[in-house]
Order: structure tokens, then sequence, then C-alpha cells
């Protein structure tokens, strides 16, 4: 019998490990932009066109699929709203891409008499509850101040290997 001899696949992994490295670099470089939009582009654009081109640079740069719904089709916040929805949206994507191992997001912003609510939604692997109630998880707990700071509430859920959905509610009375 002659013995099985195994492949060497280390030549692929060095380029494997640079793709995800080129992948993280992006991500970052993306953030980094991002991060720097100041309120006043906000304002001058939207929230609607901020969050479309921030999505679509998002999906462009990490390849998952990303659908945008808005009711009404047109949305305008105050600057202080507009900021914090966007660093949400900003948060949500970041954490999917880090950690949910989702090929799917759906972005859905409504506003009527009540309240403006945004959902957050991607087919990943969902969130457990012990990484929702993480102190450790700095990101997660931005986005609780953040909506708290100005009079609204979040709420994170996840189903094991069905997704997480994120949800921002505002009352009306907030925003104006």
């Amino acid at each position: 019998l002659q013995p099985v001899m195994k492949k060497d696949y280390s030549e692929y992994l060095d380029g494997f490990n640079e793709a995800l490295r080129l992948i993280d670099e992006t991500v970052e470089s993306l953030n980094r932009i991002s991060y720097g939009l100041r309120p006043s582009l906000l304002e001058d654009l939207g929230i609607i066109a901020v969050i479309e081109w921030h999505v679509n640079e998002f999906s462009i740069a990490t390849g998952i699929l990303c659908r945008t719904k808005y009711d009404p089709e047109a949305i305008t916040l105050n600057s202080s709203i507009s900021l914090v929805i966007f660093r949400i949206i900003q948060e949500s994507l970041t954490n999917i891409f880090k950690h949910s191992k989702a090929t799917r997001v759906s972005i859905r912003m409504t506003l009527d008499s009540i309240s403006l609510i945004l959902v957050v939604k991607d087919n990943g692997i969902g969130i457990d509850i012990e990484n929702i109630h993480n102190p450790k998880s700095f990101g997660i707990s931005g986005m609780k101040e953040r909506v708290k700071s100005i009079g609204g509430e979040l709420i994170i859920n996840g189903v094991k290997n069905k997704g997480t959905q994120i949800l921002v509610s505002i009352p009306v009375n907030k925003i104006e």
C-alpha cells in the first residue's frame, strides 16, 4: 500500500488571507469616511440620500446584498435625529459584516403621525441574548445611548440561523 499524501494548500491560504485583509481595510476605510460625515451634509443631501450612498458603498465593499425602503419616500428629519439614524445604520452594517455571516440586509424606515421607525434586518446567524446585553459590546451600547439621547427606544432581536433585527422607534414629538 502506498501512503496517502496530503495536498499542500498553504499557497492558497496566503491569497485567502490577503483577500480577507483587503476586505477588512475596505470596510475600515468606508467607516472612516462615513464617520467623518458631518450633520451639515445630512442636512444638505437629506437622510435618505446619505443612507442610500452608505448602503451602496457597504454593499460594494462587502458583497452583502442590501435593500432599502422608505415610507413615505421622502423623509425630512432635523440634523440631530438624522445623525442618530445614520450612525445606527452605520453601526448595524458594521456589526452585520463583522459578526453575522449574512448575505442579505434590509433597511426600512417609516414615518407616520405617531413615530419614526427604523428596522435593520439581516439573514445571518442571529445575535444571542448574551451579546445584546454584554457591556463590552461597545457598538450596541453606543446605539442604545444614541437612541436614548433623543427619547427613542432600541430593540434588538436575534433568532439562531435566521438573523438579527434592530428596531428603533422615535416618537414624532421628539423629532419636531
